[in-house]
């Protein structure tokens, strides 16, 4: 799998699961905080990308 690949596939992964996270209280992933989720999940599933290429 190229470098690219990888960060584009984690960043995705990450990206979703942090949006489920305020369903796990009953929330909406369409709120505020599945929003600020998404973006954490983003954040974490580029550093972990990045700690696999390096």
């Amino acid at each position: 799998m190229s470098g690219k690949s990888l960060y584009i596939l984690l960043i995705t992964v990450g990206s979703i699961a942090g949006g489920y996270v305020p369903c796990l209280w009953g929330g909406s992933m369409l709120s505020f905080s599945g929003f600020f989720f998404s973006s954490v999940g983003s954040i974490i599933g580029f550093w972990v990308a990045y700690r696999i290429m390096n």
